[in-house]
């Protein structure tokens, strides 16, 4: 097995085992979710995932893979410029995608909570809008950098994502709760999540940063 090989095996082995423990944390984010705002806040917070779900596959649907094929074969016939120029036009595009996602999505907040039959989910679809852009925009450096085969980026900031939903969703839907009952609870977890998505977009930020210096 050549270098190349073995370095495209151990980065999906570091994915796998990154999807793995996402998952297990985030069957278990359920739990304290349900304990901090109940069977309610927890009914309004479902309300809005099949609606962000839509939006999200809309803005960014086969393009990240797009990216990392293209940008991996750029790098395989030793034309990084190329490479770059793919990522910054992925980069455009996807910004622009998301901020319209992000935008419409906060916009017919309203419609969107009548359309489910749940009018409480309202401030929840204005909560979670932020993450479609956040989301597309770290789309654009995940391809990118799993076209370079550079895993472990992504694995990490899927690993934030996660843990993030517990270490900042879970407190914000409690204080939520407090504030102003279930919907108030559900639209705290749900904002918590774009934090989240925003703290693993700066990490991903901040990785392309310092490997764009070291390979000046």
């Amino acid at each position: 097995m050549t270098q190349r090989q073995r370095s495209l095996v151990g980065g999906i082995s570091v994915l796998g085992i990154a999807g793995l423990i996402c998952k297990v944390v985030g069957v278990l984010y359920r739990i304290p979710l349900v304990n901090s705002i109940g069977s309610m806040g927890v009914a309004v917070y479902q309300q809005v995932f099949p609606s962000y779900n839509l939006m999200l596959t809309i803005s960014s649907a086969g393009l990240p893979v797009a990216v990392s094929r293209m940008v991996a074969h750029y790098l395989n016939k030793e034309d990084p410029r190329t490479a770059r120029q793919v990522f910054r036009v992925a980069l455009w595009l996807l910004g622009v995608l998301g901020v319209a996602g992000s935008l419409l999505m906060f916009a017919l907040s309203n419609r969107l909570a009548l359309a489910t039959g749940t009018l409480e989910s309202r401030l929840g679809f204005m909560m979670i809008a932020p993450s479609i852009l956040l989301v597309c925009v770290m789309s654009a450096f995940r391809g990118y950098m799993q076209g370079q085969r550079r895993m472990v980026p992504t694995a990490i900031s899927q690993l934030i994502e996660q843990v993030g939903k517990v270490a900042i969703a879970i407190p914000l839907a409690v204080l939520g709760m407090r504030r102003g009952g279930y919907a108030m609870g559900a639209a705290g977890a749900l904002l918590g999540t774009s934090i989240a998505e925003a703290a693993a977009l700066g990490y991903m930020m901040v990785d392309w940063t310092r490997n764009r210096r070291a390979a000046d």
